[in-house]
C-alpha cells in the first residue's frame, strides 16, 4: 500500500495531517522553524545592543536604559538622520529596535497622561495624552 492509498480522501483534512509521516514532517517543520526564529531572535539582539550604543553615545541623557524617557511622537524619523552612516540600520530594523528598547526598559512603566516626551536634543516634545496612553494600553493587551 502506497501513502497515497493510506489517506482516507473522504476523512477531514485534520484526520489526514494527523497520521504517520504528516504528523512527523508537520512537527519537524515546526521545531526548524523555532531553530530558525530563535537564531534570527538572537542575532538582532546583538543588532539591537549595538544600535543602543550608538544612540546612547549621541544622545545619554534621552536614550538611557537605566534611566529612560518619553520619547517624542515620530521621534524614529530623527534617529535615523543620526544613524545615516550606517547603511545596515533601515526604517524596519529601527522600528523593530524602538520597540526592543522600550521593552527592555522601565519605559512603560513610565508612560502615564500627563507625562513628559522629549526630543533628541532633550527639548520638551509635549505629553502624553489619553489617546496616546489609550493606544499603549491596547499594545499591551
Amino acid at each position: 500500500m502506497t501513502n497515497e492509498e493510506s489517506i482516507d480522501k473522504d476523512a477531514p483534512a485534520e484526520d489526514n495531517k494527523n497520521s504517520g509521516a504528516g504528523k512527523i514532517l508537520a512537527d519537524n517543520v515546526i521545531k526548524l522553524g523555532e531553530k530558525v526564529l530563535a537564531e534570527y531572535d538572537a542575532k538582532h539582539e546583538h543588532d539591537f545592543d549595538a544600535i543602543y550604543k550608538t544612540l546612547h553615545a549621541k544622545f545619554p541623557n534621552i536614550i538611557n536604559m537605566d534611566k529612560p524617557v518619553l520619547l517624542a511622537v515620530g521621534i524614529r524619523r530623527e534617529m535615523l538622520k543620526h544613524l545615516e552612516n550606517d547603511k545596515d540600520i533601515t526604517n524596519l530594523i529601527l522600528s523593530k529596535w524602538i520597540k526592543w528598547y522600550f521593552r527592555k526598559s522601565k519605559y512603560y512603566s513610565i508612560h502615564k497622561v500627563g507625562a513628559v516626551r522629549y526630543n533628541l536634543d532633550g527639548t520638551n516634545a509635549g505629553t502624553v495624552t489619553k489617546k496616546d496612553q489609550a493606544k499603549r494600553d491596547k499594545q499591551m493587551q
